[in-house]
């Protein structure tokens, strides 16, 4: 799939922004490289930031390219000494369904895929959502047992994870989704305490749902979402609490914020809030990844995943994550791209 810039504060468009490219030459691996076909691919809201020339996160890009975007995917040649053929593993190979890569390159972290579990694991619970999930909450938010923790986005790839952590850590967790359906589910399905459906609130009215599910006010807010949410949730916040902006999805296609300032309240309250990208992690997650799959086997928490079958149904698949594809609502769960069988 290659892609060129949208224009700002619009969505990508099939044919325009996205396109798929089907008369490519696959090449074979050289000395030290791999060549693999993608099974799963992993679709996520901060890809509309990867459709930018210059991304938050300090790299750049030049037009039109291989969309990026990580993968689990089978090597079918192989003339590194790390990776044998047939074995399976996780990188960044791109919005493709084969790609010849230096496993060595940094940038692409390759790795040996967790085995045991199904594929799409490696992208969710056990791969970058489970990990957002939980570095963000225990080492940001520092939930204490019978706190209150509060999560937008509950039904997503991360927060539908970070809810499950702040039960099995022993606090309330309240959550936020978009209509019945997804509450019912996060209640029923996930262990939740409370679900609020913010579908048509306004900040007074979100505050009085907040007040009615924490009456004893919020101590952790795990930030999925930004906007009237956030807005509201930081003025039910208690004295000292801690929030974990892990992203802001109701504003990445927006012109503008459109809502006042929270530092009112970042002051009022002495609040502790810290923005963050998982990677700095990177060397503490696989003893996290450990610790979670023994929650999963415990059965503790529960992996959600939310499939689109085929590469052409991609960019379908990656606008289901902000309500905007075909099938008209949200995706529940990790939105996974499925490409081919093993």
């Amino acid at each position: 799939m290659v892609v060129t810039p949208p224009e700002q504060a619009t969505y990508p468009k099939e044919g325009e922004n996205l396109k798929l490219e089907t008369d490519v030459a696959v090449a074979e691996p050289a000395d030290g490289q791999i060549l693999v076909k993608v099974l799963n691919l992993s679709v996520d809201p901060y890809h509309r930031f990867m459709m930018t020339a210059n991304t938050p996160y300090g790299t750049t890009n030049t037009f039109p390219m291989v969309m990026h975007g990580e993968s689990v995917a089978k090597v079918i040649a192989s003339k590194s000494d790390d990776f044998k053929e047939g074995s399976l593993v996780c990188g960044f190979f791109g919005w493709q369904e084969y790609a010849t890569v230096d496993p060595k390159v940094p940038q692409l972290a390759v790795r040996p895929a967790i085995a045991d579990v199904p594929t799409e694991y490696n992208l969710g619970i056990l791969g970058m959502p489970g990990a957002t999930a939980y570095f963000g909450l225990l080492r940001l938010c520092t939930p204490k047992e019978g706190e209150t923790v509060l999560v937008s986005g509950a039904a997503g790839a991360v927060g539908s994870y970070v809810g499950q952590i702040a039960k099995v850590k022993g606090c309330r967790a309240v959550g936020l989704a978009g209509g019945p359906e997804k509450c019912k589910h996060v209640v029923e399905n996930l262990g939740f305490d409370a679900c609020i459906d913010y579908k048509g609130k306004d900040a007074k009215a979100l505050i009085a749902e907040f007040n009615k599910e924490a009456p004893k006010g919020v101590d952790c807010y795990f930030d999925n979402t930004g906007g009237v949410i956030s807005y509201a949730a930081f003025q039910v916040m208690n004295l000292f609490g801690r929030v974990a902006i892990c992203g802001q999805i109701s504003q990445y296609c927006e012109e503008a914020e459109k809502y006042g300032s929270f530092l009112t309240y970042v002051l009022r309250k002495q609040l502790k809030v810290e923005g963050f990208i998982v990677s700095r992690w990177n060397k503490e997650r696989p003893e996290a990844m450990k610790e979670i799959a023994g929650w999963i086997k415990e059965g503790k928490i529960k992996p959600e995943f939310d499939f689109t079958d085929g590469i052409e149904n991609t960019l379908d698949g990656f606008l289901d994550l902000f309500g905007k594809g075909k099938r008209g609502t949200s995706n529940r769960g990790k939105k996974v791209i499925r490409i081919a069988a093993e």
